[in-house]
């Protein structure tokens, strides 16, 4: 979990199983391009929105996607920009345990034991 000021409240980033298996398929895209883009440092418009989406479901009641547009537009329109989010993208992605980090501190996706 991971604490972000966005759309003017603080909020917590949690990633379950769950939310990034809706983040792939509501956003369309494998969450091998989400870490792609994690590993190399980009954090463009897409990347935000579905990650902030993702991060909200949790909450109750769950943020739609309309939602979690209208926080990284709040938050851009207070001056801030999209890589403002990322150290709490890595935090949150980090701390859910489905992804272990390598020295260099790329993710690297885990794989469960099977006994």
């Amino acid at each position: 979990m991971a604490d972000v000021l966005i759309g003017g409240k603080t909020r917590t980033l949690k990633y379950t199983v769950f939310a990034l298996s809706e983040l792939e398929l509501r956003s369309d895209k494998h969450l091998g391009w989400f870490i792609r883009e994690i590993q190399e440092q980009r954090c463009g418009p897409a990347m935000a929105l579905w990650l902030v989406w993702a991060g909200l479901q949790h909450e109750t009641p769950k943020p739609s996607v309309a939602d979690a547009l209208a926080f990284v537009t709040a938050h851009l329109e207070a001056g801030g920009v999209t890589f403002d989010l990322f150290p709490a993208f890595v935090t949150a992605l980090a701390e859910s345990d489905l992804f272990r980090f390598r020295p260099n501190g790329r993710p690297e996706a885990t794989s469960p034991s099977v006994t």
